[in-house]
């Protein structure tokens, strides 16, 4: 499956996700042993990767919903060095983001 049919097949999942990775981190805090404690890890590991899917659809959907609304990157409002780091702020979350979804899918 590629991956844009992946995000729109979890845009019209409303299940939440948050939801149900709280309850497989309970579900696995119920092992009895460590190896079911490990096995069920999986599918908390899988569950959070959902999460942090969503949450890209999300932010990207939300993105180009302001570009497209006509939403200027440089409102005049803010002074220079005050709009620098809001800049860096986002760009630094953007890295964060990007760092945690290869995380995410490379244990997987």
């Amino acid at each position: 499956m590629s991956s844009a049919a992946e995000v729109l097949r979890l845009r019209r999942d409303q299940s939440s996700s948050v939801e149900m990775l709280l309850g497989k981190m309970e579900w696995q805090r119920q092992a009895k042993n460590d190896s079911r404690f490990l096995m069920r890890g999986h599918d908390v590991k899988e569950a959070a990767e959902m999460v942090l899917l969503k949450v890209a659809a999300h932010a990207a959907d939300a993105e180009a919903t302001l570009l497209a609304g006509g939403f200027t990157l440089t409102p005049p409002e803010h002074p220079p060095r005050l709009w620098k780091r809001i800049v860096r702020r986002r760009r630094d979350a953007r890295a964060r983001v990007t760092r945690q979804l290869k995380f995410a899918t490379m244990y997987n």
